[in-house]
């Protein structure tokens, strides 16, 4: 019997095949649990978009579940008189569970949700009872930055496109020896180790560099059209600025679901895998400027801490 491999023993080659086939595919099938977190104006003005939140399945309970500090940005501000979903017609009450300690919040509607027909709750069961094959695996990000978010004057209201991310997790130091980490950081300075303290215990981060380099087409060109380079600007510049944000930065990805391809376990085989390996692993919880990371806490914690709770 083999052993599967892990992303670092897999050549480039293979990763790149894999990662672009099934990228193109898992995004469809997971973008239909997952939905925006609107603020509503108390004086009639449109919904802003705020964030980001997973539909999903916990213990055969229906359950919204979304990074706390969104909820509580929305609290703290006097002119939003409460919180909708982009994708429930009508508003709905929920038992909610919060959990600061963590920044995430699990939102359990009090009865059925009118939505949107092509929403659904992801299956519970689907996802990652631990976090130990992040690292061995690649990992996609499906959420509504504030970039993407437009203002429709015909409307009057926000439109949101989705943002798929495939990327890996960023290993810290703590990760490796000192002798591993010394060629790392001779080797690929461009890539850092997380050194201890950046993050906690339970949590993981995700590549998310600023340097993204120039757009090109599919043919290898750079794009120079300057209508076309605004509207495909990486996510850091000329985002849509809200009230206490700063006006650049991955503002409204907090909330967004990441799942795990599930590369490890068909070997790195496009032939062998399937959107059913996929795993829901985790919740982005915030942006660290000064690491140019998306911290995720796995949904694995959150099951714990809600557990505890209920």
């Amino acid at each position: 019997m083999t052993t599967p491999k892990g992303r670092l023993t897999v050549s480039i080659e293979q990763k790149h095949d894999f990662v672009f086939t099934a990228g193109k595919i898992l995004p469809e099938l997971v973008n239909k649990s997952v939905t925006r977190v609107m603020g509503v104006p108390a004086n009639g003005d449109p919904y802003e978009h705020r964030g980001t939140a997973l539909l999903c399945e916990i213990g055969g309970r229906k359950a919204i579940v979304t990074a706390n500090h969104v909820l509580t940005e929305i609290e703290k501000e006097v002119r939003f008189s409460g919180m909708l979903l982009s994708c429930a017609a009508k508003g709905f009450r929920t038992t909610n569970y919060r959990f600061p300690e963590i920044d995430v919040a699990v939102l359990v509607p009090d009865e059925p949700i009118e939505m949107n027909e092509e929403k659904r709750f992801w299956p519970a069961g689907v996802s990652d009872e631990s976090a130990a094959l992040l690292a061995e695996d690649y990992v996609l990000l499906q959420g509504y930055p504030a970039r993407f978010a437009r203002f429709l004057a015909l409307g009057p209201a926000y439109f949101s496109q989705s943002y798929t991310h495939c990327t890996s997790i960023r290993r810290k130091e703590s990760d490796f020896s000192e002798e591993v980490r010394v060629y790392v950081k001779e080797q690929v300075p461009e890539y850092p180790l997380i050194p201890e303290g950046v993050l906690k215990s339970c949590q993981v981060a995700l590549n998310y560099a600023e340097n993204t380099g120039p757009l090109k087409t599919l043919e290898g060109q750079e794009v120079t059209k300057k209508s076309i380079l605004e509207d495909h600007s990486p996510l850091y510049r000329d985002g849509t600025s809200y009230h206490s944000q700063k006006p650049w930065g991955p503002f409204g990805l907090s909330g967004s679901p990441v799942w795990r391809f599930g590369a490890y376990e068909c070997d790195w085989t496009c032939e062998k895998w399937s959107t059913d390996m996929a795993r829901l692993t985790g919740i982005v919880t915030h942006w660290n400027e000064a690491y140019q990371i998306l911290v995720v806490t796995p949904f694995a914690e959150i099951m714990r801490h809600l557990s505890q709770a209920c």
